[in-house]
C-alpha cells in the first residue's frame, strides 16, 4: 500500500493506491511512480543467533532526487537494520533515491538468541521527508510518499551447513603476477560458511612447485559468491602447469579439480583499459570537497594496476592537478578510481583526466558541474538583477532606499542567493 500525505491549509489528505503487481514485483503508485521489490522479503529456516542479509530494490521515477526515512515495525522490528551495498557494517535511518533511478538497499536481519521457533513477521517501509526551514533540500516535492514492504522470518532450531561449487577458473599469468583461482560458491544453508579451498600446482613434469589453503571468505546463507585466493608465481620458470583445486566443507569435499595453465614472460599479455565516464557521486556546496569517480573498465587479458591523473579547472583556471590512489583491477572489471577535490568557490567547476594503467594511458574524460552556495544559489548573479541592486542603492532618501532594500531581499531570496 502507497501512501500519499498531501499537506493544504488546515487539511491532510490521505490517498490510498492498491499495489500494481504480484508479491515479487515492483509496488508503483499510479502517479507517483515510487515503488518498491519484492514487496514481501522472506527468510526461512532461520537459526536462532544467525545474521542474514537480503536485497530489495526502492524505484524513484520521479523527476527529482527523494529522501526516505528508513522505519519498522512488528515482531521482526528489533532484529532488522538497513545498510548500504558499499558500506554493510554501518546501519543508516535515511537514504537518498536519486531521480529517475532504482536503488539496491541491504536489509541485515539478526536473529535473537532466545526467538522463539515458529514464523515472525513485521513490516519494513521507507517515508519521504519533506523540505523544511532547517533542511530546505530533503524532498523537492511537497507531499510526503510512503512504500513498505512485507518480513516475514521462520526461525527454526536446526543447523545446516550446507554449500555447493558452481565453478572454480583460473587464467594464465605473467611471471611474477600471482595465479588467481576464482571459486564460485553458493550457500545452500541456514548458517554463514567459510569453505577451504587447497590448492596444489605441478609442472610439466609433474613435480610439486607450490600448495596454498584459503579459509578465510564467509559466505552468507542463500548467497553466491566468487571467492579469489592467489598463488605467487615469484621465481617460477614460463612454462605450462598444473593447478589441483578442492573445495571442501565442514571437512566434506564438494568438488575436486585439475585446471591447466601457463605461466607466460613478461609482457606477453596484453593490458588494455577504458575510461567510461566520470562521475560526481556527492552534492558539494562552496567551500567542500567533492567525490569524484573515474569509471575504467578492463579489457585486456591480464590485472592491471589503475590510477587516475587529471586536474580540476575553475571555469578556466586551473585549480590543481589531481591524482587518485592505485587499485588493481582484475579482467573484465569495471572499478571505480575515487578522486577528491576542494571547490572553495560557488560556480561552475571541469574535471578533465585519463587513467594510468602500468604505463598506459586511455583518452581523457571531461566531466563538468556546477557547485552552489551553503544556503543555496551558484554565487553569479544575472546581469539585470546587477543593474536593478545598483539601481535601488543609487536612489536617495530613506524610504526610497528602505523600499529598494526590500525589493533586494525578496530578489536575493527569489533566486536563493
Amino acid at each position: 500500500m502507497i501512501r500519499k500525505a498531501v499537506a493544504l491549509p488546515g487539511l491532510v489528505l490521505i490517498l490510498a493506491l492498491v499495489p500494481l503487481v504480484s508479491t515479487w514485483g515492483s509496488v508503483q503508485a499510479q502517479d507517483g511512480g515510487i515503488g518498491i521489490y519484492p514487496v514481501i522479503i522472506e527468510l526461512k529456516d532461520a537459526l536462532r543467533g544467525g545474521e542474514y542479509v537480503r536485497t530489495f530494490t526502492v524505484i524513484n521515477q520521479q523527476d527529482s532526487d527523494l529522501t526516505f526515512e528508513f522505519q519498522r515495525e512488528g515482531d521482526v522490528g528489533a532484529w532488522v537494520s538497513l545498510v548500504l551495498p558499499n558500506d554493510p557494517a554501518t546501519p543508516v535511518d535515511t537514504i537518498l533515491a536519486p531521480a529517475n533511478s532504482d536503488t539496491t538497499l541491504i536489509l541485515r536481519l539478526v536473529i535473537p538468541p532466545d526467538a522463539p521457533n515458529g514464523p515472525h513477521s513485521g513490516k519494513i517501509s521507507f517515508q519521504s521527508v519533506l523540505p523544511t526551514e532547517e533542511n530546505p533540500e530533503s524532498s523537492a516535492v511537497g507531499v510526503s510518499i510512503g512504500v513498505a514492504a512485507k518480513v516475514e522470518v521462520d526461525v527454526t532450531g536446526e543447523q545446516k551447513l550446507t554449500g555447493a561449487v558452481v565453478d572454480i577458473a583460473i587464467s594464465d599469468v605473467e611471471v611474477g603476477y600471482p595465479l588467481r583461482i576464482r571459486t564460485k560458491f553458493q550457500n545452500t544453508g541456514n548458517v554463514k560458511a567459510k569453505p577451504q579451498i587447497g590448492l596444489q600446482v605441478k609442472d610439466a613434469q609433474a613435480a610439486v612447485v607450490g600448495e596454498g589453503s584459503y579459509s578465510d571468505t564467509a559466505v552468507d546463507p542463500g548467497a553466491t559468491n566468487v571467492i579469489n585466493s592467489d598463488w605467487d608465481t615469484s621465481g617460477k620458470d614460463p612454462g605450462d602447469y598444473v593447478a589441483g583445486v578442492a573445495v571442501s566443507l565442514a571437512d566434506a569435499q564438494l568438488d575436486a579439480r585439475q585446471l591447466n595453465f601457463r605461466i607466460l614472460p613478461r609482457g606477453a599479455l596484453t593490458r588494455q583499459g577504458v575510461l567510461e565516464e566520470l562521475t560526481l557521486d556527492n552534492a558539494p556546496y562552496a567551500g567542500a570537497v567533492a567525490k569524484i569517480s573515474a569509471h575504467f573498465r578492463n579489457i585486456g587479458q591480464i590485472e592491471t594496476r589503475a590510477t587516475f591523473l587529471g586536474e580540476i579547472y575553475y571555469k578556466t583556471t586551473l585549480v590543481k592537478a589531481l591524482s587518485g590512489a592505485e587499485r588493481l583491477v582484475q579482467v573484465g572489471e569495471t572499478a571505480s578510481l575515487e578522486i577528491f577535490a576542494d571547490v572553495p568557490q560557488a560556480g561552475s567547476y571541469t574535471v578533465s583526466g585519463k587513467v594510468n594503467y602500468e604505463g598506459k594511458e586511455t583518452e581523457v574524460r571531461e566531466l563538468i558541474f556546477k557547485v552552489p552556495r551553503p544556503g543555496g544559489g551558484d554565487g553569479e548573479l544575472p546581469l539585470w538583477l546587477w543593474i536593478v541592486i545598483s539601481g535601488g542603492a543609487m536612489l536617495g532618501g530613506a524610504v526610497v532606499v528602505g523600499g529598494s532594500w526590500v525589493l533586494t531581499r525578496r530578489l536575493l531570496r527569489f533566486f536563493r542567493i
